[in-house]
């Protein structure tokens, strides 16, 4: 609950979840189960009526699996920098899937 304001951080069954930090990059990998499960965190987040500074916790105590580092998902309507453009991601019809890589510059930081 954040100033009266109730969220509920549902998980979806099955969901599996691991934070890798590779020194220069975050990597979240997760299930179908997992990434719906993040997404729903996202929405809960985004929520009108949610006041600047909700956050959830991630770590391996609460839903990430073994050897994950901690994850914070905070929202922030705070006036920053535009993130730069990043690729979409084109799913390959033919396997269903997709996949895209980029990088966000190091020098971006949040004021």
């Amino acid at each position: 609950m954040t100033d009266g304001t109730t969220r509920v951080f549902a998980w979806k069954e099955g969901a599996r979840i691991e934070v890798r930090d590779l020194g220069g990059e975050i990597v979240i990998e997760a299930n179908a189960a997992g990434l719906k499960t993040l997404a729903g965190h996202v929405l809960t987040l985004a929520q009108d009526g949610t006041p600047d500074g909700a956050h959830l916790h991630l770590e391996e105590s609460n839903g990430l699996e073994e050897g994950s580092v901690g994850l914070v998902l905070e929202r922030c309507d705070d006036e920053s920098p535009p993130l730069p453009t990043l690729p979409m991601l084109h799913p390959n019809p033919a396997t269903n899937s997709g996949s895209a890589m980029f990088s966000l510059p190091r020098t971006w930081n949040r004021p």
